[in-house]
């Protein structure tokens, strides 16, 4: 996903991963939402400068299967990139 002067919403609640997937996220003067499901794990790697990563989900102690991580790489300038789950 690439997101300059923009907005993206990227819904990911229907998805499956197995073991672990990379997604790769540019955002540049602008945001990305990403809604992932609740039992994911989620790292960050991504490069960030005059912006940040948000993981915004509910901490609750959950029960999270080792087998679905995701991993968020790219870069950030100026923007933002937000986690959320419904």
């Amino acid at each position: 996903t690439v997101t300059v002067f923009g907005g993206t919403e990227l819904n990911l609640v229907h998805a499956d991963i197995e073991g672990t997937a990379v997604l790769d996220c540019t955002a540049i003067f602008g945001g990305i939402k990403l809604i992932v499901p609740k039992s994911w794990e989620i790292r960050t790697e991504a490069t960030v400068l005059f912006g940040g990563v948000d993981d915004k989900r509910y901490t609750a102690v959950e029960v999270v299967p080792e087998n679905k991580v995701l991993i968020i790489s790219g870069t950030v300038i100026f923007g933002g990139i937000d986690i959320v789950s419904y």
